[in-house]
């Protein structure tokens, strides 16, 4: 009986494909039978993730459809819904078959006719429409599910079996009739294939969808029915008689085919998805369009298994291997091919391509799901020898290696024929750059500038979850590496690598290596090395550097570079390194320093990195140390030799704290000796700018020297560093500071203490660090040699507490110098201090052209300090070459600054400026023997920096705001220096009765006025000043040029001295004052009058109270020329004499009118 009432529309989240529903007794099953047909239906998930490993759980209806199942055929009549109609359950089958599969194909022509006319949208069938797609679909599967149940019913009651026979050829010829109707997968339009996969399953609204899940679900719930026949058939033909059996018969070679014939199918659709993706975008996308279709291919596994009681799933991997075989063409008529003339027009290589991403996926999903993976080994060989022999571009090859490290290293158990294939095609093509055409630059190869850097990117290429290689040789040796890792227990793989690998490094082909080709030797070379481990190969690859040696008679950087990788893993191994070295230092040595620098730089710093890694000096680490090093630190920048010795102190340091505890070994001594060899010239050719390290290093050689019995070899190195003047005194100050903390070295030492003084005074001159500890430690040292506490150190303090140290100790000699009477002991200090400063004009000379400014300033303080206090020491009146000779030749007085258009260095200006004084005090201080030399070096010191010192008046700002400290001092100074000076001005820049001035006149005057300014109100300074200079001043106002600078200069100076307030303070200025005019009178009047009486004019202008007590004096001079000249009057003076009491009575008559 039919029941046209419609069914209800479905409305379920999660469709799955459903297992076989069952007949039961209980009547309440009526019920919920249309609750249970909700899971019939594939439910799409959207579009596959190319990463597997959260492979959703989904129920299998293939799990179901081989369950045992219970029923009970005697129940009581039940009812079924098919296409939206009711039919009885027991005879629909027997007499409605046709009329059902007439439905079923009436929805899918429906479906299809939409889509030929273009309506098949999603608005065009609605969800609440009888015609709806989905309605349609399930209608369809609704027909296929009942099927499954109704065979299995019938199948378990055997008495019932003769039901089958009727039906099979009918069921089948109506099955195969809708096949047809629906046609392959791949029949389907592009649209279709557009809106297949969709994340919101069954619940979407697009037809298309529907339309592609609905041939799913069709062409699968067809095999499995035939499935479900065949085995009910099989148990149960005993029963029919031979002419049923012969009409019914279904084989389970007919089953395979359909399977078959699905499973090319959806290789087609895989290829059709292939075909619209881009080179490596393979990588990231999935052969499966839509998690239903992956469903399928592991439906497919288990349904082979099932029909061939195959529990290894040889039979799903034959048949899938035999597909992919005959698509390249690897197969003969065995297999057939879905689609064939899809595949004609594809290259081989993308066929190829192709057929690995598929391979790789289908293995990766079946064991994701639990299922039996198939070692193919023969397909994969297969495909790569088709995939290098078709030429493949870098692309392919590159994508392709991603699914051979996927089956090869993760799915696959471990074969090594694939990595031969493999090797037989990289080792063609080892001259190339494997560069992708497109991609970035940065994807080129590039070796690293350090062993440690290649080292840590092949590391990276076998340690790194996904594969980091941008470039497909890199992942050929990244499976390589990984294959090995993985078989490393089995020697077979690693022998036949070894043999293919080393049988293709023949001498010519080695010789015609590009730099790229020696790159790529040798990172695979290191790969080996780190895999099966370096005993296996370093051997190889010494006798392949060789090889390439003797063929290009020269190594390039990469070659290098593999070598101290090979060294670095030796190293690493404990093993020795004495042949690896020796071809590398050989070829080392060979470069020239000024063509091959750049090499011998990366070189070193691979050396260096060498040293700070490893902790022992043996395994022929000693060897490194050659000629080279010398080359390289005569010829490098101070800070790559800095550098370089700070990695040997690192590894000599640690040798000598073993030395200190233990004998040392033979490798030890080796290394030691070694490195002495190498460093012995760099040492003996000091510079100015060796770095400190060059110190510490020579320090920690004498004291391993010294443990190891060589006395020797520590005072050839301490004779260098202290004897000889090293031109740069902090080597020598570190190098004495580090080796007095050495108690088995202190005791040498006593021999060279007078040398050790002579460097501490050194470096008091030069270091400007006074306050460091390096420069504490050294002077607590120096103030415990005997023959410098027994002068320095008394009762309240010591040479250690000062704030000075070498001003304390200048005054410490003086002291001593002074106090003593004898003439024998005055000698002895005498002579001590003077062998402390034996080549002190070298010291100096070095410094004085430094570009550090402190320097300067602390050599010229530090000198004029030496001479101010000790100078009575430094210099013995007649003896040439003196202490004190050799520091104003060297410092101030040299050749060149006597030539005035010479310039001095504006440090050695702002110095002289500030220090002068100390070294005129001093000198000063050794005129009282009358010694001319002294006198005249005081006059020509004066003479040649007041010029160079002082700083004329400008309306710019002035370049420096260094004071001249000659000026500043004055007041410190004893009344003899201070008129010396001032006299030694006047002479040297004021010339008698001159004209014009002299050329640095304006300079002299303004160093008087300063100094005039300075100390207005120190009547000393002042008296000096009148008695030095003041007739100068007024020579210069009588006969000097009217229109000359200096003039106006000069009044300007005797105005400031004339209306000094402590001149009229104070009557002995006063009396100085006009003694020098009467002595300029004396000497003018008679010959200058109208001069003379000028200057009287002008004084009495700026000064008229001075020069009315001055009348007196000139009329008595007058007087005195007269009689002189035998007349009682004479006109001319008296004239001149009026003149000057005429403008006096003149400013005394202003003055009461402006009261």
């Amino acid at each position: 009986m039919i029941d046209e009432t419609n069914v209800s529309d479905l409305e379920e989240d999660y469709f799955l494909f459903s297992g076989n529903s069952r007949f039961h007794t209980s009547p309440s099953n009526a019920v919920v039978r249309q609750g249970d047909n909700l899971h019939k239906y594939l439910d799409c998930l959207g579009e596959v993730d190319v990463d597997l490993s959260k492979l959703p759980k989904r129920r299998s209806a293939l799990n179901e459809a081989f369950e045992p199942q219970d029923a009970d055929i005697n129940a009581r009549t039940q009812q079924t819904c098919l296409f939206g109609k009711r039919w009885d359950m027991g005879s629909v089958i027997q007499c409605r078959m046709d009329d059902l599969f007439k439905m079923a194909r009436k929805d899918v022509m429906t479906l299809d006719s939409q889509l030929i006319t273009n309506v098949l949208t999603a608005k065009s069938c609605g969800n609440s429409s009888s015609n709806s797609a989905f309605s349609m679909r399930r209608n369809c599967v609704d027909l296929y599910s009942f099927l499954d149940e109704y065979i299995s019913c019938v199948a378990a009651v055997p008495k019932y079996s003769w039901c089958l026979g009727k039906l099979l050829r009918p069921l089948c010829e109506q099955m195969e009739k809708l096949q047809k109707q629906l046609g392959p997968l791949t029949s389907l339009s592009e649209s279709v294939y557009l809106h297949a996969s969709n994340a919101r399953g069954n619940k979407c609204e697009q037809p298309s969808y529907h339309l592609f899940h609905m041939h799913l679900d069709l062409r699968w719930m067809q095999i499995n029915v035939m499935l479900k026949v065949y085995k009910a058939w099989d148990s149960h033909q005993a029963l029919c008689d031979s002419q049923v059996i012969e009409s019914s018969s279904i084989t389970k070679a007919d089953i395979s085919r359909k399977a078959n014939s699905l499973m090319f199918e959806l290789i087609d659709l895989a290829f059709l998805r292939f075909e619209k993706l881009f080179g490596s975008g393979c990588c990231k996308k999935s052969p499966f369009s839509c998690s239903c279709i992956q469903d399928l291919w592991v439906y497919l596994h288990r349904f082979y298994s099932s029909l061939f009681n195959d529990n290894e799933g040889t039979a799903f991997w034959s048949s899938f291997c035999g597909h992919i075989g005959k698509i390249n063409g690897l197969h003969g008529e065995d297999f057939a091919v879905g689609n064939p003339h899809m595949y004609q027009e594809a290259p081989c290589s993308s066929k190829a391509v192709f057929s690995l991403w598929l391979l790789s996926n289908v293995t990766i999903l079946h064991k994701s799901a639990g299922l039996v993976v198939s070692n193919n080994h023969a397909l994969l060989e297969n495909l790569i020898k088709l995939l290098v022999a078709d030429e493949s571009n870098e692309g392919d090859i590159k994508t392709c290696l991603v699914f051979i490290e996927s089956l090869c290293i993760q799915l696959w158990e471990p074969k090594v024929e694939p990595i031969v294939c493999l090797w037989e095609y990289f080792h063609k093509k080892i001259n190339n750059s494997f560069y992708v055409p497109g991609s970035s630059i940065d994807s080129i190869a590039t070796l690293s500038k350090t062993s440690s850097g290649l080292l840590k990117h092949v590391r990276t290429l076998i340690e790194s979850k996904r594969s980091c290689a941008t470039t497909s040789y890199q992942h050929f040796i990244r499976i390589v590496g990984l294959h090995l890792q993985r078989t490393k227990n089995t020697p077979r793989h690693w022998n036949v690598i070894k043999g293919r690998v080393f049988s293709k490094m023949s001498g010519p082909r080695l010789g015609g290596l590009s730099q790229t080709g020696e790159h790529h030797v040798v990172v695979l070379f290191v790969m080996l090395a780190i895999t099966v481990g370096i005993g296996q190969v370093d051997n190889k690859f010494i006798e392949i550097i060789t090889t390439i040696k003797r063929a290009k008679d020269n190594l390039s950087s990469d070659l290098t570079q593999g070598l101290m990788a090979f060294i670095v893993l030796s190293l690493n191994e404990k093993q020795n390194v004495s042949k690896l070295v020796g071809v590398v230092v050989d070829h080392v040595n060979a470069i020239s320093p000024l063509d091959g620098f750049d090499v011998l730089k990366r070189f070193t710093e691979e050396v260096q990195e060498i040293f700070t890694m490893d902790d022992s000096p043996g395994l022929g680490l000693h060897l490194l140390l050659d000629s080279w090093m010398s080359s390289y630190l005569t010829c490098c920048a101070p800070a790559e030799s800095s550098r370089l010795l700070e990695s040997v102190l690192v590894v000599v340091n640690r040798i000598k704290v073993r030395s200190c505890l233990n004998s040392p070994d033979q490798d030890t001594v080796l290394f030691v000796e070694r490195l002495w060899e190498q460093l012995n010239p760099y040492f003996n050719g000091m510079s100015a700018h060796m770095p400190v390290q060059s110190a510490e290093l020579a320090a920690s050689l004498v004291v391993l020297f010294i443990n190891t019995g060589n006395h020797d070899r520590a005072s050839a190195i301490m004779n260098l560093f202290i004897v000889k003047d090293c031109s740069d005194v902090w080597i020598s100050r570190r190098f004495i500071t580090k080796l007095i903390l050495n108690d088995n070295v202190v005791s040498i030492l006593p021999r060279y203490n007078k040398i050790i003084i002579k460097a501490w005074i050194r470096c008091c001159i030069i270091c400007t660090d006074a306050f460091s500890m390096e420069m504490k430690s050294f002077t607590g040292y120096i103030s415990n040699i005997d023959e410098i506490s027994c002068i320095c150190n008394n009762g309240d303090s010591s040479l250690l507490d000062s704030k000075e140290p070498l001003l304390y100790l200048c005054n410490s000699f003086r002291s001593k110098f002074e106090s003593t009477e004898n003439i024998y002991q005055k000698q002895n200090l005498r002579e001590r201090l003077t062998s402390y400063m034996d080549g002190i004009d070298r010291w100096l000379k070095s410094n004085t052209v430094s570009q550090d400014h402190e320097i300067v300033q602390n050599v010229f303080k530090a000198s004029g300090n030496m001479v101010r206090l000790c100078a009575n020491l430094l210099y013995t009146k007649s003896k040439p070459n003196t202490v004190l000779q050799q520091i104003i030749d060297t410092l101030l007085l040299p050749a060149s600054v006597r030539n005035p258009e010479y310039k001095l260095s504006v440090a050695v200006t702002q110095s002289i400026k500030e220090h002068l004084h100390l070294f005129i005090e001093g000198l000063h201080s050794l005129y009282s023997n009358q010694d001319s030399y002294i006198m005249r070096i005081i006059k020509e010191l004066i003479t040649v920096y007041v010029p160079r010192c002082v700083t004329l008046p400008s309306p710019l700002p002035p370049t420096s705001s260094t004071r001249f400290a000659l000026v500043a001092e004055l007041a410190s100074f004893s009344c003899n220096l201070r008129c010396l000076i001032f006299e030694t001005v006047s002479n040297q820049f004021f010339k008698k009765k001159s004209k014009v001035p002299h050329l640095h006149a304006c300079h002299a005057l303004t160093f008087l006025k300063e100094s005039l300014s300075l100390n207005d109100r120190n009547a000393d300074v002042i008296k000096c000043f009148i008695r030095g200079c003041f007739e100068r001043l007024c020579d210069m106002m009588m006969f000097c040029d009217d229109k000359s600078a200096a003039l106006s200069h000069t009044k300007k100076i005797v105005k400031v001295l004339l209306n000094s307030d402590m001149l009229r303070e104070n009557s002995d200025l006063i009396d100085s004052l006009t003694y020098s005019l009467a002595a300029l009178c004396n000497e003018h009047l008679a010959w200058s009058s109208r001069q003379t009486f000028d200057l009287v004019i002008s004084l009495s202008n700026d000064a008229p109270d001075l020069v009315v007590r001055f009348l007196p004096q000139l009329l008595d001079t007058i007087k005195h020329i007269e009689r002189k000249r035998g007349v009682g009057y004479d006109k001319n003076l008296r004239f001149g004499l009026e003149r000057v009491e005429t403008n006096l009575r003149s400013i005394k008559a202003d003055h009461h009118r402006q009261d």
